[in-house]
């Protein structure tokens, strides 16, 4: 009975992979970036001297169905992190997220693929504002 079930769910599995609209070749196992050439995934670390309540987006043209997750983490020292917010970008345009104020300080800005999606959208940049002004411009290439 187990080898029978097995073998039907490796049969059936390509098939579902298959049938997705914008689906993943079945063998990369990875999202597809949409839109131009961007990096899939990248870190970069900033300084914001003033600290910031604000986290912005911004997403170049996208299919549908395509998201990103950005990371920003508020760093306090070395190991440790004094406040960390993720949003997800969900198609095209700009994506904020409001949240209490940081410390000043360095800050790691992460943008990696949402693995639960098949298509991956394209960060053109990540801004940082304090009262809605941007304080540091966060750009992967």
């Amino acid at each position: 009975m187990r080898l029978s079930l097995l073998a039907l769910v490796a049969l059936a599995a390509p098939a579902a992979a298959g049938d997705r609209v914008g689906a993943p070749a079945a063998s990369s196992g990875k999202p597809r970036i949409a839109g131009r050439h961007c990096p899939e995934a990248g870190r970069a670390v900033v300084s914001v001297p003033a600290g910031f309540d604000g986290v912005r987006v911004v997403v170049a043209e996208a299919l549908p169905g395509a998201a990103v997750d950005v990371t920003v983490m508020a760093l306090r020292g070395a190991d440790e992190v004094a406040a960390d917010r993720r949003v997800r970008a969900r198609g095209a345009g700009a994506w904020s997220l409001r949240m209490d104020a940081t410390p000043a300080g360095q800050v790691l800005v992460a943008v990696e693929p949402s693995l639960d999606v098949a298509v991956g959208a394209c960060v053109e940049r990540v801004e940082l504002l304090r009262d809605q002004r941007v304080v540091a411009d966060v750009r992967l290439r």
